[in-house]
């Protein structure tokens, strides 16, 4: 009887233990975010987490937000209420095995609802300068960046209400930004 008891236990902590996920990338520091099992983001001096979204949809897109400043509630165009910061930055991670159609299909998305200014390359990422198209835009304006990651596809966006050097934000973030198979 005690035999089938400590067999029973055993069996058990190792079902558990086959259970638990592993521990993917250990050496990166607690403080970085990690998004998905092959990404992981090192913190900005000044924001914070406010969002995690790990399934939107059945596309298998991944959504994080980090804010700097206090939110204010605003209702969009389709009456859902939303936190806008002064500035936010935004990264989307989809799971695909055709990134370069989920780059462009995030560009244009992007040239729909902002204007872009210019265009440039940081680090292998495609980068758009926008200004809002209306002035009922809840951000006047950002950076974005595009770019293929481990098993699929980043967007990255900072967006901001102005004054603010969105440019720089970005490049610092995609400087921070860590990739493993």
């Amino acid at each position: 009887m005690e035999t089938r008891l400590v067999a029973a236990i055993l069996a058990l902590v190792f079902l558990l233990a086959g259970c638990a996920s592993p521990v993917k990338h250990p050496e990166w520091p607690e403080d970085w975010v990690r998004v998905g099992d092959s990404i992981g983001a090192e913190p900005i001096d000044g924001f914070e987490l406010v969002e995690q979204h790990d399934l939107m949809s059945r596309s298998g897109i991944l959504y994080y937000a980090w804010a700097k400043g206090e939110g204010r509630k605003v209702t969009n165009e389709d009456g859902k209420e939303l936190s806008v910061y002064p500035v936010q930055i935004i990264l989307l991670y989809m799971r695909t095995d055709k990134p370069d159609e989920a780059i462009s299909d995030w560009i244009s998305i992007e040239k729909e609802h902002y204007g872009t200014v210019e265009s440039a390359d940081i680090s292998g990422f495609a980068t758009l300068t926008m200004t809002a198209k209306s002035s009922g835009s809840i951000y006047s304006g950002g950076s974005a960046a595009f770019g293929a990651a481990p098993g699929g596809a980043i967007s990255i966006e900072v967006l901001a209400d102005g004054g603010v050097e969105t440019g720089k934000i970005l490049g610092t973030f995609i400087s921070g930004l860590h990739f493993s198979e």
